[in-house]
């Protein structure tokens, strides 16, 4: 969906939510969080409130966000159940009609990162030139530490929401900090993710 900074402006609180909502995965409350920073002057307003949003989270709600993520070729894949978004990035790598033996591969990798990590592996995939490439980085990931695989998940998050982005409205106009803003959403805004 194609939607210009002008109409996130001048839309209803329901209706930014609303456009703004593929942008990041399976979070409305988020996005509705975020679209009170309105008005955004640059795409790059925009992009730092969506990601600020998710990094003035404490952790273990970060850690839930994750969770939300599909599995690279995974169930959600297997059962149509993905959002659009996801449905096309994994779709430009060929995830949706892997060969058998890439496809066991892949399920492993992803058994192995939810049991080590507790959540599914996030990879920008706009970044990721071919499946070669993403087995290396998946298997290159899983000998990460938790702390710099949270640390690394929340940069993914990142660059996948600068790339819904410049598909639906357009580049951003600098680079987004991934420094965490003051903390905006409260306990009670996401109570009802825990």
């Amino acid at each position: 969906m194609m939607f210009s900074l002008d109409q996130i402006n001048a839309a209803s609180a329901e209706e930014a939510a609303r456009l703004l909502e593929p942008l990041i995965e399976n979070s409305p409350e988020l996005v509705s969080v975020a679209q009170r920073q309105r008005p955004f002057a640059t795409v790059s307003d925009l992009e730092a409130a969506l990601v600020g949003t998710i990094l003035s989270l404490p952790p273990e709600q970060q850690a839930a966000l994750f969770r939300r993520h599909p599995c690279l070729a995974g169930r959600e894949a297997r059962d149509g159940t993905m959002t659009d978004a996801s449905t096309s990035e994994q779709g430009r790598l060929g995830l949706d009609r892997l060969a058998a033996d890439d496809l066991a591969r892949l399920d492993g990798l992803n058994a192995s990162y939810a049991q080590r990590f507790g959540h599914p592996c996030i990879v920008a995939l706009v970044n990721v030139p071919d499946l070669d490439n993403l087995f290396e980085t998946f298997e290159r990931r899983l000998q990460a530490e938790p702390p710099a695989e949270h640390a690394e998940n929340l940069t993914q998050i990142a660059e996948v929401i600068r790339a819904r982005i410049a598909k639906a409205i357009g580049t951003p106009d600098g680079p987004v900090s991934l420094s965490p803003k003051p903390a905006q959403v409260t306990e009670k805004t996401m109570e009802n993710d825990t």
